[in-house]
């Protein structure tokens, strides 16, 4: 989906020069070298979140390698541990023992907004990289895989022509 919304409003990103800003998650680092993004293996919720993560920053990666001589800017981020009116409901006594730790380092919502809203309105966000905490933090070794980032982006050209028959 963000694949083919950004596709679609590319012209506009190139005449004014805009902005796309990924939320990813320090999550992505539980994603495996092998990992093909067509999920021909059993399926696994967290290995699934952190594989979308990690295809969020392959995907700003390689936006702004294609687009950014054109003055397309995309950044990656991971927004922090963000304590909701969620975190906690519903859990049962022990869960809810398992993730207090979590909630003494989470942020707030307001707080975890500020990297999202540096990437999207500040001069110093650096295009191309991936931020946490409003400035420029290593992203796994595996997320800096340019090649990777490259075959992710043509696996997902030739999906979306398969299906729109418009790319």
């Amino acid at each position: 989906g963000h694949f083919y919304l950004t596709h679609l409003l590319l012209p506009l990103l190139i005449k004014s020069h805009g902005r796309i800003v990924n939320v990813s998650s320090v999550m992505h680092i539980f994603s495996k070298e092998d990992t093909d993004f067509i999920q021909n293996r059993s399926y696994n919720t967290i290995i699934a979140y952190a594989d979308s993560k990690l295809a969020n920053i392959f995907h700003a990666t390689e936006l702004q390698r294609r687009y950014g001589d054109q003055g397309v800017r995309a950044y990656a981020l991971h927004p922090g541990t963000i304590a909701s009116t969620e975190l906690g409901g519903g859990k049962d006594p022990l869960e809810m023992v398992l993730t207090s730790p979590f909630q003494i380092v989470s942020k707030s919502m307001p707080q975890g907004a500020m990297t999202t809203l540096f990437c999207a309105l500040s001069d110093e966000a650096q295009p191309g990289k991936y931020h946490s905490d409003c400035r420029i933090t290593p992203a796994s070794p595996l997320a800096s895989n340019l090649k990777k980032a490259q075959e992710l982006w043509e696996l997902s050209e030739t999906i979306i022509n398969d299906k729109t028959k418009s790319f």
